[in-house]
């Protein structure tokens, strides 16, 4: 049976922006005085890997981001000013990640080969073509499901039966 059309997710597959965050995230710890070593670099990437497409996303960040703060021996308030700094700024960092080298000439080869392409996301409808960094992929895509155009998230089914 030939495919008719493929599905993508956003963040972590057509834009890397998880690196970015990381790097975001170990920056501000070394801002707030805090070092930075393999060990500590291994164990908050893997636990971040591990909470990127969870329902609850949210809640796992401030529960790894206080973590790590305790990892380092920070105290209540400098674990405070993680949280509060990381919200801040990596939502930001995460918008403004580079496409991965091959997302647009895969996506131009899909297209030219007759697939239809649908994007579904976790982020807001008002943040998914948000940076001008976006702009390009827009006019691949036949059909957007974004957060608030679905019930349950991710990796619930309901989004891609929308």
């Amino acid at each position: 049976m030939k495919k008719k059309a493929f599905l993508f997710d956003l963040d972590g597959t057509l834009v890397d922006n998880m690196r970015a965050v990381q790097e975001g995230f170990f920056a501000i710890v070394k801002q707030l005085g805090g070092d930075v070593d393999e060990r500590f670099r291994t164990k908050m990437s893997d636990m971040l890997g591990g909470i990127y497409a969870h329902p609850h996303k949210r809640l796992l960040e401030v529960k790894l981001i206080w973590n790590g703060g305790r990892l380092l021996e920070f105290g209540f308030y400098r674990r405070l000013k993680m949280i509060y700094r990381a919200y801040m700024e990596l939502r930001d960092i995460s918008f403004q990640a580079p496409l991965f080298s091959d997302t647009i000439s895969t996506l131009s080869h899909l297209k030219k080969n007759g697939y239809k392409l649908a994007l579904v996301t976790m982020r807001k409808k008002k943040y998914i073509f948000k940076e001008n960094l976006m702009h390009p992929l827009k006019h691949f895509f036949d059909a957007v499901v974004a957060r608030q155009d679905t019930a349950n998230l991710k990796p619930h089914p309901a989004p891609v039966l929308e």
